[in-house]
């Protein structure tokens, strides 16, 4: 009699190219659907910041004047540190003690504060180019920031009142939608 070969049991643990094929497939769907919504988390993120910043110092700049009965002056940055007319908010802002009141940022004035805004906001103020926190807490000119994505798809508002008190909105003052 002739020994029986042992029988040689072949399990396949693994997948086939193609079951790979169709989960990988599936994963890549799931994410070209997800990407879109990350994305427009990430631009409200970037306008909610921006907007939340800039009321931080914007009251900052306030409690300060009160503090020290000086005058606060919050303008755009720029390369220089100087208020210039035509300067963009968009880059960011600083805001300083304006002793001798000119407007105008010298090496002897004390900087409160630097803030560079995020990537992807336009920021919009008024003319003059500058904000001035009194030592009684009012602000002079009051009016409204518009801060708004650069898609135009997310905007929000940062009020300031002639009182010196600022507040974050979704609407412009008199309550319509916020024009980019």
């Amino acid at each position: 009699m002739k020994p029986r070969p042992a029988s040689v049991s072949s399990t396949n643990n693994g997948f086939t190219l193609v079951e790979l094929l169709i989960v990988l497939g599936i994963i890549v769907a799931l994410i070209g659907f997800a990407v879109p919504g990350w994305q427009s988390q990430i631009i409200a993120k970037q306008v909610d910041t921006a907007s939340s910043r800039l009321l931080h110092h914007l009251s900052l700049a306030r409690t300060l004047s009160i503090q020290t009965g000086l005058s606060v002056l919050v303008c755009p940055a720029s390369e220089a540190l100087a208020c210039e007319s035509g300067t963009s908010w968009s880059r960011g802002w600083f805001g300083f003690i304006d002793k001798d009141l000119d407007n105008q940022y010298d090496t002897a004035e004390r900087i409160i504060f630097t803030a560079a805004s995020p990537p992807g906001v336009e920021i919009y103020w008024r003319t003059p180019n500058w904000i001035r926190f009194q030592p009684h807490g009012e602000a002079w000119p009051n009016g409204h920031f518009r801060l708004c994505s650069q898609s135009g798809e997310l905007a929000r508002t940062v009020i300031v009142h002639l009182t010196g008190r600022a507040r974050l909105s979704t609407s412009s003052p008199t309550g319509q939608t916020i024009s980019c």
